[in-house]
């Protein structure tokens, strides 16, 4: 064997050993290694990005979840949302006065046509006609007037709105033309009017309670009952309004044909 031949056999012989060694080394050294590998070379995420993206990392080298912005950093870009009460319910209410019977006070009751509440605190002046609950079963409209309970329906609105439809059974029967909201604001426009006076108000004195008969300039309904009925059922331009003698306490009222 030339001197050649003996140089190149070392040297695999080196190479070989040079191997081994590294294998033995890596082995003994692989339990440290492998966690130096997962601190400094975290596996990627699902997405494909690397797991630093999503988050930060800790002193002692660990994964901290990303931080969740608080309220005052997503009001800046991500407003919250008011939520508004619904108030279609409300406004297709129809007055029932066994339905608020100890309601408690300062109630409004919804108009159907409108929706307003009657309320005054507003700054808004609602139309006439409005109704705001001001005690146990007790209302009072926009223009001032009080409906209390009383008379045979239980109710002085009751007795009111039995204008609303005819009655045959009895001799001479106002009936209003409008519903309940129209005769409301009926009643109302006439207390203005009869307040102020003039040619188009008549007012007269029955024992406790007063009649007022106002002109109302336009035609609210017609005279029913037994004359209605045997006859033409004449029109009805006056609207008269019966208060207790506070002045506010409405008794009746409904529709007649003159003074």
């Amino acid at each position: 064997m030339t001197s050649s031949d003996r140089l190149n056999s070392r040297r695999k012989l080196y190479a070989q050993l040079a191997i081994v060694l590294v294998v033995i080394a890596f082995a003994l050294l692989k339990p440290r290694i492998e966690p130096w590998l997962d601190q400094n070379f975290p596996a990627p995420a699902d997405d494909g990005r690397p797991a630093l993206e999503l988050g930060n990392t800790g002193a002692a080298g660990g994964r901290v979840p990303p931080v969740v912005p608080t309220l005052e950093h997503r009001e800046e870009h991500e407003p919250t949302a008011v939520v508004v009460p619904d108030v279609a319910a409300r406004n297709s209410q129809s007055l029932d006065v066994d339905a608020v019977e100890g309601a408690s006070p300062e109630v409004s009751v919804p108009d159907r046509r409108t929706g307003a509440s009657g309320s005054r605190e507003s700054g808004d002046e609602p139309p006439p006609g409005q109704l705001k609950l001001i005690g146990r079963n007790v209302f009072r409209s926009t223009a001032g007037l009080v409906y209390r309970p009383g008379s045979r329906e239980g109710h002085r609105l009751k007795h009111i709105l039995k204008h609303a439809r005819d009655d045959l059974q009895k001799p001479i029967h106002g009936v209003f033309e409008g519903d309940r909201d129209a005769i409301l604001r009926w009643i109302d426009v006439a207390w203005m009017r009869a307040s102020k006076g003039g040619k188009l108000v008549r007012k007269r004195q029955q024992n406790d309670r007063t009649a007022w008969t106002v002109n109302m300039q336009e035609r609210i309904g017609y005279t029913g009952g037994q004359r209605g009925k045997s006859g033409r059922k004449s029109e009805c331009r006056y609207l008269r309004l019966v208060l207790e003698d506070d002045g506010e306490t409405v008794v009746t009222a409904y529709p007649v044909s003159s003074f």
